[in-house]
């Protein structure tokens, strides 16, 4: 639960800054995007793109992230290996997804195409820039930067964002959540 309360607050965190973090759910019954995830097997994350207008449906289990306009007409679905949290940068319009088992972080285009791997595919690492098991991310669209929950590595580690020209991520700083010694501020699997 606390992975899950952090996971939250990076998503809050990285909203508020402009001053609007809302909550809403339309996964209800009936809904087009509830009838079309029909063979959705796991759903691990839900991202909003810019102005609301699509949303992406991170679908863990069959390893696939789903996008749908604002009506629920699904108009894509693109592999994503083991992909669990996900978040939209509302300038560019480009999807992060924190990839978990591969250790890895993905930015992906609205389109579906990679752009850019943080970490190394398939590789342990606790340096800066390196991650175990990534649960989550999150932007901070005031500040430009993308903030990772490095769940494996008990942090935060955030990245400061390229603002224009090609894409690019450089490591800023670490934000230790907990040790293995206090057990209590343990980050832990969120499921």
């Amino acid at each position: 639960m606390l992975c899950f309360a952090i996971s939250l607050w990076l998503s809050a965190a990285a909203s508020a800054a402009d001053g609007a973090v809302e909550l809403t759910s339309t996964a209800r019954m009936g809904h087009p995007i509830a009838r079309a995830g029909a063979d959705t097997n796991y759903p691990s994350g839900v991202a909003w793109g810019p102005e609301g207008e699509l949303i992406y449906v991170m679908d863990l289990l069959n390893n696939r992230i789903k996008k749908f306009s604002k009506d629920g007409e699904l108009q894509a679905v693109w592999i994503a290996r083991q992909g669990l949290g996900i978040n939209v940068d509302p300038h560019t319009g480009i999807l992060w997804v924190a990839m978990w088992r591969n250790h890895t972080v993905h930015a992906y285009s609205p389109e579906g195409a990679l752009l850019l791997t943080l970490g190394t595919e398939g590789e342990v690492g606790t340096e800066d820039g390196q991650f175990q098991a990534p649960h989550d991310v999150a932007i901070d669209a005031t500040r430009n930067e993308l903030w990772v929950l490095d769940t494996g590595n008990q942090r935060v580690q955030v990245f400061a964002l390229n603002k224009g020209g090609e894409l690019s991520a450089t490591h800023s700083r670490t934000i230790e959540v907990g040790t293995a010694e206090d057990k209590f501020s343990r980050l832990t699997q969120p499921f």
